[in-house]
């Protein structure tokens, strides 16, 4: 009896569809994973390995849990990250970034920590956190919104007062009022003008003793809204020419909203504030949002669309979506004309508002992986999870920090629901800010780092074994004021996992001669491939191959001295304008297993190089019908 032939099986679109924990793996088809672990999908739809998470800034000791980017008049951009008590400038001029403490003007609160939202709104950079008054940059100062300057009046004292509440001024430069606080030499706490007979007659809030023709200031703020003591909001919007906050501890359902393009003035003008109670009963504002001429107020349980925001004085509810809200404040993200925010139930989309209507349902996103969420989020400290979008890989990225990992969905192209995958860390990294130029920002526990390259870098202080600029140097560091940065590279690994295969035979028994596994890149890497058949998971068969360079094929490469010639390169030109790139290689593996459905798994390492699964093929025999 002849011997039966081996029959390539081609497994193309194998995990093309990402991530799916949802369904029972044995009814999955071949475009599911049923793990999907630090890989992404590549600009050819290919399984590849993330990249690398590289510390890039100097080493600080509070964890960076927020960053926001400030778009100035002028366009540029600066960034800066809640850290600890404080907020840092991130200094991209140099390397690695220096990260600055910004210090406040005027009576600043005391921060307790960094879970900042930061919103852009006339020019200024504004940050709220749960908890706090809302801070704010105009560019040149830092103010808690209490103490931005609404008037400035300038005198001098006129005849030195001793413990004294009463005083005399004169030289005013403007008109002095009552509850203005008064700052200069010698005044001792927060102080306010109590009251005025006229403007060279004063009474203080608290017994001074000044000397003779100080120069005093006298300041006026803003005006918290009516009926309460102190704000602060747990999340805001700037848009529609005003500042929108909402979460505040005193009225948690109640959205407040500023003045025309004055963020900070919320009684008066065109300010006011819209009670939900009646929309939704007791639940809270979580977070808000904007999308054409539609406020969007988010509730735990509750969503309320309010159309018409640009004038608030006579926009109207359109619509309450119950059952729903949104997870935590930091978690919408605004991608293309859609905007996505995590839910309790997992990742949705409200670009049904886009529709002619707005009445078809809200699209679930995260449906292959909805138990995984619901679970996680169901006990979760939801504060600590944010969301970022990266529009240069197109990723919307949820971190997890108290999990240990990041769920990350893949909105390149337009489908129904986006390709998931996962990426788990020992130490996780707690937030993230995609910007324009093609960078997204990470927030670390001792700092900041970039997606780039493959490593996972940490920076450290290494002086005490590098004491000066030429040791430190040598040693691969950066000697920056009196420091040496040591950048510490760390290798990870991407797996991936196939539901259960019956390569179109699902009758026949599979003897698996061997597999072809074209692989992109990954010098210097292995990769280990595991067979496991028949439903079994106790012992797979495993099989490591290292990883080489294949041929490399660019248009534009350096050469010009015959190295990369040398090194298998090919290249059209001499001048290195675009890097080349390793074309696909052809591995053979041997695999031996017999099984009427098999799985694949496959963990590769990431030593510095990019890798992709471009192909795989198994070249079997037929078995008994079993």
């Amino acid at each position: 009896m002849p011997a039966k032939a081996i029959t390539p099986i081609p497994l193309s679109g194998m995990g093309s569809s990402g991530l799916n924990t949802q369904a029972q793996d044995s009814t999955l088809g071949p475009e599911w994973l049923t793990q999907a672990d630090g890989m992404v999908f590549d600009l050819q739809g290919r399984i590849a390995s993330r990249k690398g998470i590289k510390m890039v800034s100097k080493a600080i000791a509070s964890s960076v849990k927020s960053i926001g980017g400030y778009i100035k008049s002028n366009r540029t951009r600066e960034y800066y990250a809640g850290a600890g008590s404080a907020i840092y400038k991130i200094d991209t001029s140099s390397s690695p970034y220096p990260l600055t403490a910004q210090s406040f003007s005027g009576t600043a609160q005391t921060i307790t920590d960094a879970n900042w939202t930061w919103v852009n709104f006339n020019d200024e950079l504004w940050g709220i956190q749960a908890g706090h008054k809302v801070i704010n940059y105009d560019g040149t100062n830092w103010y808690d919104r209490d103490d931005i300057p609404v008037s400035v009046v300038t005198a001098n004292v006129n005849g030195a007062t001793s413990s004294a509440t009463a005083l005399v001024v004169d030289g005013n430069s403007g008109t002095i009022e009552a509850g203005m606080y008064v700052t200069g030499t010698g005044i001792s706490g927060t102080v306010t003008v109590a009251s005025l007979s006229d403007q060279n007659n004063l009474v203080l809030s608290s017994a001074q003793s000044l000397s003779n023709d100080v120069a005093l200031t006298f300041t006026s703020t803003y005006d918290v809204p009516a009926g309460v003591t102190t704000f602060d909001p747990s999340c805001g919007l700037g848009d529609f020419g005003r500042m929108w906050y909402g979460g505040i501890t005193e009225a948690p359902g109640v959205v407040y909203y500023s003045d025309n393009l004055i963020g900070e003035k919320l009684t008066g003008g065109a300010a006011g504030s819209l009670d939900l109670k009646t929309v939704w009963g007791n639940d809270e504002v979580v977070g808000l949002a904007a999308i054409m001429d539609k406020l969007v107020i988010f509730g735990k349980q509750n969503i309320a669309i309010y159309s018409g925001a640009s004038n608030p004085a006579s926009m109207a509810l359109e619509e309450v979506i119950k059952g729903t809200g949104l997870a935590g404040k930091d978690n919408i993200a605004y991608v293309g004309t859609d905007i996505l925010f995590l839910s309790y139930e997992g990742l949705m989309s409200l670009g049904r508002l886009q529709q002619t209507d707005g009445k078809a349902p809200i699209q679930d996103l995260s449906i292959t992986v909805r138990n995984d969420l619901v679970t996680i989020l169901s006990s979760a400290t939801v504060s600590n999870i944010k969301t970022a979008y990266y529009p240069e890989d197109g990723l919307v990225v949820i971190f997890m920090p108290d999990e240990g990992k990041c769920y990350v969905f893949d909105v390149k192209i337009q489908a129904q629901t986006p390709r998931v995958t996962s990426w788990a860390f020992t130490t996780a990294p707690l937030c993230g800010l995609g910007t324009i130029d093609g960078k997204l920002f990470i927030g670390l526990p001792t700092g900041v780092a970039e997606y780039t390259g493959y490593f996972d870098v940490a920076i450290t202080d290494a002086t005490s074994t590098y004491a000066s600029s030429s040791p430190c140097v040598a040693a691969g560091g950066t000697w920056a004021s009196s420091v040496c940065w040591l950048p510490t590279n760390s290798n990870y690994s991407y797996t991936f996992q196939t539901s259960w295969l019956d390569l179109n035979s699902p009758t026949f028994a599979k003897i698996i001669k061997s597999g072809l596994f074209a692989i992109t890149g990954g010098r210097g890497s292995t990769s280990t491939v595991s067979v496991y058949k028949d439903f079994e998971l106790g012992s797979p068969y495993t099989k490591t191959i290292s990883l080489v360079s294949g041929v490399t094929i660019s248009l534009y490469t350096g050469g010009g001295d015959g190295a990369a010639l040398a090194a298998g390169t090919r290249s059209l030109y001499d001048t290195a304008k675009y890097g080349a790139a390793a074309g696909p290689k052809d591995y053979k593996v041997s695999l031996g297993r017999t099984g009427k459905v098999i799985k694949l798994k496959m963990n590769t390492t990431v030593e510095g190089h990019y890798s992709s699964l471009t192909a795989a093929t198994l070249l079997t025999k037929q078995g008994k019908i079993r």
